[in-house]
């Protein structure tokens, strides 16, 4: 199962679904993490991952998800199910890399996990 052929195709449609989003706003399309299916994917894998005592010689999809999106893990944090796929990845093998990455944008993450940063629109002041 371990393959990483497999987890390079995985990273690449990730980033494909992302840079097509990033490249015309008025595209309709889905980044990978927002798609229903494909966060719970990357979630579960990310989980079955964690499970494992791999070598570092061995293939490994969070290894390979976090030196393709280092820069954009805040990014992903900034939504619901991106969240979701981050807690998982911080439970594999790249937990250390994933809270440095994630350190400068913790005031950002506390405030979407307190409400006060989801775009409701709402004015808190009146």
């Amino acid at each position: 199962y371990p393959s990483e052929e497999v987890f390079n195709a995985i990273v690449e449609a990730c980033a494909e679904s992302t840079e097509i989003m990033e490249e015309d706003d008025k595209t309709p399309a889905m980044s990978m993490l927002e798609d229903p299916v494909g966060h719970l994917t990357l979630k579960h894998i990310f989980l079955s991952e964690s499970k494992k005592e791999l070598d570092e010689d061995e293939p490994s999809l969070a290894r390979a998800f976090y030196s393709k999106f280092e820069n954009s893990l805040g990014g992903f944090a900034s939504s619901n199910r991106g969240a979701f796929v981050l807690s998982a990845l911080i439970q594999t093998s790249v937990r250390e890399e994933v809270k440095g990455a994630l350190k400068s944008h913790t005031k950002k993450i506390a405030k979407l996990a307190k409400g006060d940063g989801g775009g409701s629109g709402k004015d808190k002041k009146g």
